[in-house]
């Protein structure tokens, strides 16, 4: 009950719903875009794969890049470039026929999935420290919860309309966090009014 307490009530659920809104994009534009080049794009197996490794490439740069990026510009301005971007590129990325085309921008798509590492240092600070792993994990893992069923829903969607468009919707989930986010405080700049406390 502590997280939902007048003065947290509003935090917890805003952040809840961009980790379920984010998650939900993640796991279900990932756990289908193997298949989506195998199935509508024509990809061999073994070369759908291969593009989808290189994926972890530009997201293991992007979690670098975009930490270096929330020390220099503050967590939630970092997080919501991060929801953004992945709401641009998904859709340019999934709209490529060209393979070659298809393997230069899916990293682009993937550097920008950086949010989900963000997370871990932004949601934190939301809540005192006497709840603050409390309301993080919550607020995170009930997300998570939610996004378990996105892959189920993505397929659902892929078998009556088409793999593109569950990806698509996917993209919507993104943007809704990263709308979402910018109504949830700018923790760095209230540490920075208010000096250092609370840690």
């Amino acid at each position: 009950k502590d997280i939902f307490a007048p003065e947290l009530a509003r935090n917890t659920i805003l952040a809840t719903l961009v980790a379920s809104c984010g998650l939900i994009g993640y796991w279900g534009a990932s756990t289908w875009l193997p298949m989506f080049m195998i199935k509508e794009r024509g990809l061999p197996a073994n070369t759908a794969f291969m593009f989808f490794i290189v994926l972890n490439v530009g997201m293991f740069i992007g979690y670098n890049v975009f930490g270096y990026l929330a020390d220099r510009i503050g967590r939630k301005k970092a997080v919501v470039i991060s929801f953004l971007g992945t709401a641009i590129t998904l859709p340019i990325y999934i709209s490529m026929t060209d393979p070659t085309a298809l393997l230069v921008m899916g990293p682009v798509y993937a550097f920008f999935t950086a949010f989900v590492g963000l997370m871990g240092s932004y949601l934190p600070d939301l809540f005192p420290t006497r709840i603050r792993t409390l309301g993080a994990g919550f607020c995170f893992n009930i997300g998570r919860g939610i996004s378990a069923f996105a892959p189920f829903v993505m397929g659902f969607i892929a078998q009556k309309y088409s793999f593109a468009t569950g990806i698509m919707i996917c993209a919507g989930f993104f943007l809704l966090a990263g709308l979402t986010m910018l109504t949830l405080p700018n923790i760095d700049a209230q540490k920075a009014s208010s000096g250092p406390k609370d840690l």
